[in-house]
């Protein structure tokens, strides 16, 4: 995977890679390395060599959204829970 500048064009190409499929891998914070981003689990596995059909963890920005398939958050999972504001 080649290594993006971190400014406007390098965005560009990061976003573009994601809406392709292909994962990317994003610098964090010290004491952490690196995270790997993508929309396919799948990809991925693949970019941190484990097999294709590891689960992996979903983390979301925005709750609005779908949940993945397979996924159900814990209010879902839960018969007993509830969610209150």
């Amino acid at each position: 995977m080649p290594v993006l500048p971190i400014d406007d064009h390098g965005v560009e190409q990061a976003v573009e890679a994601l809406r392709s499929g292909l994962p990317i891998i994003v610098s964090t914070p010290s004491p952490l390395a690196y995270t790997v981003v993508g929309r396919h689990g799948a990809a991925v596995n693949i970019a941190k060599k484990r097999p294709g059909n590891q689960p992996v963890g979903v983390s979301e920005s925005d709750l609005d959204i779908p949940p993945h398939r397979g996924y159900r958050s814990s209010a879902e999972s839960s018969p007993r829970s509830s969610i209150s504001t």
